[in-house]
């Protein structure tokens, strides 16, 4: 609930590390700074584990739709595509409920 904070103290850990951009994404988003957050996301995509990339992917999809960026059906067809590629956890459960 305190993005600033967050963004303070994340910023002592390395820019490559995965886990910490996506915390990085979601402070940048909760302070509507979508394109700093999209950025962000690119370190998780590419530094990150499978699953990181996963949530990663999913948290791009959810930023779109939030902001209203894609038509519905879109935002479905990519969730679907995401959910065949990466099954079980945290990320397919967040996937379903969006």
């Amino acid at each position: 609930g305190k993005p600033r904070l967050a963004l303070d103290w994340l910023r002592h850990i390395s820019r490559g590390d995965a886990g910490a951009a996506l915390r990085r994404a979601e402070a940048f988003a909760a302070l509507q700074e979508h394109d700093s957050a999209r950025r962000t996301l690119d370190v998780a995509r590419s530094h990150g584990s499978p699953e990181q990339r996963a949530s990663a992917r999913l948290f791009e999809i959810r930023l779109d739709v939030e902001r209203r960026a894609i038509p519905p059906r879109e935002a479905l067809r990519w969730l679907e595509t995401l959910r065949f590629t990466w099954r079980g956890g945290p990320v397919e459960e967040q996937a379903l409920r969006l």
